[in-house]
């Protein structure tokens, strides 16, 4: 299968509107579709469709789930969403991946990577990378 992009992501909640409120609000989301169920939520090519949890869906912990965005300016960013008073994971850091990035946490306690792309630490790639040894 040749995948040519990923159409949405999406969330199953117990909070819908906290949710919704969150990403609008926060992450700069347009609502495009909202329904006492669900709210299909647009921030350029991104989407996020969030669902309200039921009995045959329900609401899983979030610990295994993350969104990544990038945005211009991952320090801006940082104090804008630290003054509104929302939690985060740390307080931005270069990673030798490739980004200056931090965690804000949704109304579910899914991470939402913020970050920058920055230049790549080589020797950190070089050292972790299994696939380029192997390949070597």
């Amino acid at each position: 299968m040749q995948i040519q992009q990923i159409k949405d992501i999406g969330i199953i909640t117990n909070n819908l509107d906290s949710s919704r409120d969150f990403y609008v609000r926060h992450l700069g989301f347009e609502a495009v579709y909202a329904s006492p169920k669900y709210v299909h939520l647009k921030n350029g090519p991104l989407e996020l469709g969030v669902m309200a949890a039921t009995a045959e869906l329900p609401a899983m912990p979030s610990n295994g789930v993350w969104l990544s965005v990038e945005v211009a300016d991952v320090d801006v960013e940082y104090n804008r969403l630290k003054a509104a008073g929302l939690p985060t994971d740390a307080e931005p850091k270069d990673q030798p991946w490739g980004e200056r990035a931090f965690v804000v946490r949704d109304p579910n306690g899914f991470g939402v990577n913020i970050s920058k792309t920055i230049p790549v630490d080589d020797e950190f790639m070089w050292s972790s990378n299994q696939l380029t040894h192997a390949s070597s």
